[in-house]
Order: C-alpha cells, then sequence, then structure tokens
C-alpha cells in the first residue's frame, strides 16, 4: 500500500516528496465537490476521492506507462526511481490536475474506451454491478474498475463493493507470485535435472552413433570382400565349363592321378626322413627361448639334399617356407603342398596368439617368406621386412590367403634374388 492510503496529510505535503514538483509547472483548477453538476458526468482521475486514486493507478496502469510519463514531463530518466517511488509520486500528484496526471487521465480513457461505452447506458445499482461481475468473469478486471468508479450512478455500497474486491486481489496476486515462484524454483531443478539426463542421453546416442559408423565400415569391407569373391568364383565357373567342353579335362584328371601314385611311392621311400626332419624342426621353432638374437645365422642347408634336388618347377630343394597371417585352418593345407614339394613349412599366426618373439626365431629359420598383404599386422610387417631385408631373406607378398595364391608365390621361392614381391 502507498503513502497515500496510510496517511493523505502526508499527500498535500510536496516537502515530503520532493518529486512531485514536476507536476506544478501548470495552474491548478479548483477543487470539485460531491454536487448535483459532479453526477452529470464522468468525474476526472483529479476529482475522484483521494482513497481510490492508489487502487486505481496501480490497477489500471502499467508501470511502464508511468515511467514514459514521467520521462516526458521531466525531460530525464526514472531509472533511479524505483517501483514504489514511481507508484507514489503518481498518487500523491493525481489529486491535481497536472500537466502528467492529465496525461494518466488520457491514457485511461482512452485504454479503456471500450468498457465505458459498454457501461454508459447504465442506470441502476443493479445492472452496473451485474457489468462489474461480468468484467471480473472475463478477465478485465482493470477496464471494469475503471469505468465503475468514475459511472455516474455508482453508490457508496457498490464503490466499497468493488474497491474492497481489487483491494483482495492484490492480496491474492501476491499469494499468487509467492506459489509461482516456489513452482518456478521446482521447475528450474526439474528443468536441470532433465537437461543433465537430455546431455547423458545424446552422449550415449554419439556412442551409438560411432558405433554404427564402424559396423557399416565393416559391412561395405565385407561386401566388397564378397563381390571379389564372387567375381572369383565367376572366374572358376568360366574355367570349369571350358575345361569340361574338352579333353583337357579328362588329360588333368589321368595326371592327377599319376602324380597321386607317385606321390604316394615316394613317401613310401622316403617316410622315415621326412618324417623324422620335419618333427625335429617343428621341435626346434616350438623349443626355442623368448629372447633370441635376431642377428642368429640360418641354418646351413643339407648338401645331400641340395644334391638330390631336381631341377623340376615344383621341387623346393629342401628350402625352408614361413607363412606370417592369413587364416590358421589353411596351414594344414599349405604344409601339405610344401612338404609334397621336399620343402619344410613353417607358420605363425602374426601376433594374435603367437609370441613375436617366436616370430624372430622363425624368421631366422627361414629360407623364404610368404605373407597375404591383407591379414597380417603393420607390427608384424615391419619385423619381417627389416630381418629379411638384414639377412637377405626372400620375401612374398600375396594379395589374398588363398591356395592358387600360395601356389603362385611357391615357384618364386627358388629364384635368385634375395627379395621378392608378388602380385
Amino acid at each position: 500500500m502507498c503513502e497515500n492510503c496510510l496517511s493523505k496529510n502526508a499527500l498535500t505535503n510536496q516537502q515530503a516528496n520532493p518529486e512531485a514538483e514536476i507536476f506544478t509547472r501548470f495552474d491548478i483548477p479548483d477543487s470539485v465537490t460531491e454536487n448535483e453538476a459532479y453526477r452529470k458526468r464522468r468525474p476526472k482521475l483529479w476529482e475522484l476521492e483521494l482513497d481510490l486514486h492508489c487502487s486505481i493507478i496501480g490497477t489500471c496502469v502499467p508501470l511502464t506507462k508511468l515511467r514514459k510519463i514521467y520521462e516526458k514531463v521531466s525531460g530525464s530518466g526514472s531509472d533511479h526511481l524505483s517501483d514504489y517511488q514511481l507508484h507514489n509520486l503518481f498518487v500523491s500528484s493525481a489529486e491535481r490536475a497536472q500537466v502528467g496526471i492529465k496525461m494518466l487521465h488520457k491514457y485511461l480513457e482512452k485504454t479503456y474506451a471500450g468498457a465505458v461505452a459498454r457501461s454508459k447506458n447504465l442506470k441502476s445499482e443493479g445492472e452496473l454491478e451485474g457489468f462489474w461481475d461480468d468484467c471480473v468473469k472475463n478477465g478485465e478486471i482493470a477496464a471494469g474498475y475503471w469505468s465503475v468508479m468514475t459511472h455516474q450512478s455508482v453508490t457508496s455500497a457498490l464503490g466499497n463493493k468493488v474497491f474492497g474486491a481489487v483491494h483482495m486481489f492484490s492480496h491474492l496476486a501476491g499469494r499468487k507470485l509467492q506459489a509461482e515462484t516456489a513452482r518456478s524454483k521446482t521447475s528450474r531443478k526439474e528443468v536441470l535435472e532433465l537437461k543433465t539426463i537430455l546431455a547423458r542421453k545424446e552422449s550415449d546416442i554419439l556412442e551409438l552413433q560411432k558405433k554404427l559408423s564402424v559396423k557399416e565400415v565393416m559391412q561395405s569391407e565385407l561386401r566388397l570382400q564378397l563381390r571379389n569373391e564372387q567375381q572369383k568364383n565367376g572366374d572358376y565357373s568360366e574355367q570349369l565349363q571350358t575345361l569340361s567342353s574338352n579333353s583337357v579335362l579328362t588329360k588333368a584328371n589321368k595326371q592327377i592321378k599319376r602324380l597321386e601314385k607317385e606321390l604316394h611311392n615316394y613317401r613310401n621311400q622316403d617316410d622315415n626322413e621326412s618324417e623324422g626332419v620335419c618333427k625335429k624342426e617343428r621341435f626346434v621353432v616350438d623349443s626355442q627361448p623368448l629372447s633370441i638374437d635376431e642377428t642368429s645365422q640360418p641354418p646351413i642347408p643339407d648338401t645331400t639334399t641340395m644334391e638330390r634336388c631336381t631341377e623340376a618347377d615344383n621341387d623346393l630343394c629342401g628350402h625352408c617356407v614361413l607363412y606370417v597371417g592369413g587364416q590358421s585352418g589353411n596351414q594344414s593345407n599349405f604344409r601339405e603342398i610344401v612338404e609334397t614339394r621336399n620343402g619344410t613349412f613353417l607358420y605363425h599366426d602374426g601376433g594374435r596368439e603367437d609370441s613375436r618373439q617366436r616370430l624372430t626365431t622363425m624368421l631366422g629359420r627361414a629360407d623364404a617368406v610368404i605373407c597375404p598383404v591383407s591379414c597380417v599386422s603393420h607390427s608384424a610387417t615391419h619385423k619381417i621386412k627389416k630381418i629379411c631385408t638384414r639377412k637377405e631373406k626372400k620375401m612374398i607378398w600375396i594379395k589374398s590367403p588363398s591356395l592358387a595364391a600360395f601356389n603362385a608365390a611357391l615357384h618364386e621361392v627358388k629364384q635368385e634374388q634375395p627379395v621378392v614381391v608378388s602380385q
């Protein structure tokens, strides 16, 4: 409640409120008393009872409008005045028709002209009271309050009722503001918690998106490999159809049977010697200690074996072949092929399960190293290149861990060049 509501005498004392001096530049009309002429027209703001100024200005005029009027009349800013000080200034000045109060009255008449027009023809107290009730139901409290309190037919009883209702509305608004503030505090806390949860969810989504991207890349690579294998299978099918269409297949079958027979006889003759050499070499490789000098020289080949070596392309002449990487399931097939061609076969998975120190040992024993480029790690590749280059070992790189690629690489094992790269 402003100072005008607390003390009427304080409102008439300008020394108590120096800011009111800005409204005293114009002539002040005589006071208007409640007489018959007053009841023939709607009163002005400064003609109303002093007790009404506080509630009318506080209910019907927003603070932003009060500041604009003050700044226009005073020619200076209003930031130095609090909301209460500004309200109290206008209330204490409203009893006189000063320039600022006239501007305020003009604003009220213009803003609530519609409500004033609807209540203009109301004559009885009951009609005016019904008009007020409708305004309250429709949320037009400010418009209804200004229209009723300035109406010619308002009675003392109705005026007190409307004034009391507006007074209680201010208390209700205060309690509502307090409740809204408490709810707002709770809502802000809930929003903060929801934001925290949302941030975690977004982080989880980003992580899932990264995993999904990795899966998509892997799927693309697998699809590419599948297409390549399908293309190879198509090529093999065309070759098979070509072979089936002539007598080449028949000749090849006869040659295979002949070679199988010769192989069987050869194995029976050298069974003890070949089996003993292979077992001895496997035992030596598997039993080597972890700390082995990479500078150790490969074993001196058996001269008796070299003397028995033939000049046939498929004879490895006792060479030791190390196969690194690829699929471990193929090593039994690769071993059979190498041993069939008078060679020794060693296998290392490239470091997935086998010891990398064991790879160094095997590289020291091998005469040639065969690696599939798509199935060996970078660290194993680097070690193979380093040791083979220093010890002039033969390196043969193949594109895939297939039997066809391995067979093609075996033809290069006996070449004179120390390092060979196979496409």
